[in-house]
């Protein structure tokens, strides 16, 4: 049980049979670089990499080890997860409400839970037992400078549209102030799915349905992976799922939860309630997509309708007009729960009996092509 991730770095899970495999020796050679270092040198390594971008779960860069290509996240660490009764808990030391689980703005439940969750999906890889999903070669915890503070106006508007939450506003109180970094150093894979798919779904034809039904077998066997082993990963969004154009990665697990974390009774039950919804997710997230990168400019929801309806997509592509139509029901339901998150209340029920159905009556019935 992953209550506690322990130590202050060079920690990465441990190697199995599928160390002989280039993508484990590489990981190996890294992970191994990477160790020998010293802080000030790793220091020196993360300041030097080249930055890559800055979102809710903190900044991103890229560099290069043992000529091995690299991608560095850096997650801001509160000084309440380094407290020493906090340092390394998977548990929510914040108290944060179970509604914070979802990716409608969400900046987690903490760093700990995000290295706990890459070093259970990297020991899933170099067991042998899974591949979708970028190996974490090294992590440690350094110090850095605070952020300015976030100004008071911002700081309310959040809190606000988060229901008032005082462990929300306290959370993101600290996340500004933070006074160290968790970096996580990982595989580099060079495209978002949303990235490569759109250049191939321009050329049209053959090429684009290939590379559809690529992508969409990868994507849901990566979930369906996730799900046998208990994970939910709640933010698998098209810029966090990966691909070199051959595989799909599902990356970034800021927002995952997992059995074996320290979580309390409410949290259990939550993370049962939602065994499925990365899969509904996925179906809303393929479904949205290609509606947006096939029918650009129309409405989104008349457009699914359309093509769930007859409407002949057929001559853009065959394969999304089957996903659409496959798919179609699950993605409107979850669409409509999205739309009630980001609008409403953040108490919204999850509609776990409807999606259930749907996938039933609809997205679980074979793919007749």
């Amino acid at each position: 049980m992953i209550t506690r991730v322990w130590g202050d770095g060079g920690g990465t899970t441990s190697g199995g049979p599928s160390e002989a495999t280039g993508r484990a020796a590489r990981h190996h050679r890294v992970s191994a670089a990477l160790s020998a270092l010293d802080d000030v040198r790793f220091r020196a390594f993360v300041d030097a990499a080249t930055p890559a971008g800055t979102g809710i779960g903190g900044r991103t860069a890229r560099s290069t080890v043992d000529g091995v290509e690299v991608f560095v996240k850096q997650v801001p660490l509160t000084d309440l997860e380094r407290q020493a009764v906090h340092r390394g808990s998977t548990a929510n030391v914040f108290g944060l409400p179970l509604y914070y689980q979802y990716g409608v703005g969400s900046t987690g439940f903490g760093a700990w839970r995000e290295l706990a969750a890459q070093r259970l999906t990297t020991g899933w890889v170099l067991a042998g037992e899974a591949s979708a999903f970028p190996l974490l070669h090294h992590w440690r915890a350094l110090s850095a400078e605070a952020s300015p503070p976030v100004p008071a106006a911002e700081l309310d508007r959040s809190v606000r549209y988060w229901g008032g939450s005082a462990p929300v506003a306290e959370r993101l109180r600290q996340l500004a102030a933070a006074r160290a970094r968790l970096v996580l150093v990982m595989e580099h894979l060079p495209y978002t799915v949303h990235e490569w798919l759109t250049a191939r779904v321009a050329e049209g034809g053959a090429v684009a349905d290939a590379a559809i039904e690529r992508v969409a077998a990868g994507w849901t066997a990566a979930v369906a992976d996730m799900r046998t082993r208990g994970m939910v990963h709640f933010d698998a969004h098209p810029l966090n799922v990966l691909t070199d154009g051959e595989g799909v990665y599902v990356a970034d697990f800021g927002l995952a939860l997992h059995p074996s974390f320290d979580l309390a009774a409410d949290e259990r039950r939550f993370l049962a309630a939602h065994r499925d919804f990365d899969r509904y997710d996925t179906a809303r997230y393929l479904v949205n997509w290609l509606v947006a990168g096939l029918r650009p400019g129309e409405d989104r929801a008349a457009a699914i309708r359309a093509v769930m309806t007859g409407d002949p997509m057929s001559e853009r592509s065959e394969r999304a007009a089957r996903i659409i139509r496959r798919y179609g029901p699950v993605a409107e339901r979850m669409n409509d729960f999205y739309a009630a998150l980001v609008n409403g209340p953040k108490t919204t029920p999850y509609p776990v009996e409807a999606l259930a159905r749907l996938w039933t009556d609809t997205a679980g019935r074979p793919d007749h092509r």
